[in-house]
């Protein structure tokens, strides 16, 4: 049979193959990129030992911002919650002084069997009691409603509204009349 010998691309040649890396390493003064395998460093060692050190120092600053970012938050944290009390202890101080006057202007009356109550409800709603007979209570003006004089006092410390069909029970006026 005969032989063909065809080829496409132009022969290998030993010249044009690479030559292997020369081991060990040129002197230092003498080695290069092209030279030296791990230039600039001079051993694998030391580039494995800058390589752990960078490596080192991310994760400290990686570290360190995470807790910057936590010691912000908390700090913001603390201080919305510190406004929000002090303004709600501001709203309180501000309603409280006249809705504890408004709930000592309101009369108590004594509880008797025969007493006509909105709802015909015979349970203080706030406290979940039932009323007994002889008992003071304060009864609402404009809803009619009933409930224990203690009850009802603290309620109107901090609401102004009655708890059971939540009507305004503020005694200003809020229209005002035309001249």
């Amino acid at each position: 049979m005969a032989e063909f010998n065809i080829h496409l691309s132009p022969p290998i040649t030993t010249s044009t193959v690479a030559a292997p890396p020369h081991w060990p390493p040129a002197a230092p003064g003498n080695c290069d990129a092209q030279k030296c395998p791990w230039w600039p460093y001079s051993s694998s060692k030391d580039f494995k030992a800058n390589t752990a050190l960078i490596l080192v120092v991310l994760f400290c600053a990686l570290i360190c911002g995470l807790a910057f970012n936590a010691a912000i938050r908390y700090i913001i944290r603390l201080h919305c919650s510190r406004r929000r009390q002090r303004e709600a202890a501001d709203e309180k101080a501000d309603t409280g002084g006249a809705a504890a006057e408004q709930a000592a202007e309101i009369p108590s009356v004594i509880y008797s069997e025969g007493m006509k109550l909105t709802g015909a409800d015979t349970e203080c709603i706030i406290c979940l009691s039932e009323f007994s007979i002889g008992e003071k209570i304060r009864v609402l003006e404009k809803c009619n409603h009933g409930f224990h004089l203690h009850c009802i006092q603290r309620w109107l410390v901090s609401h102004s509204s009655c708890p059971t069909c939540r009507t305004n029970c503020s005694t200003e006026s809020t229209s005002s009349s035309p001249p």
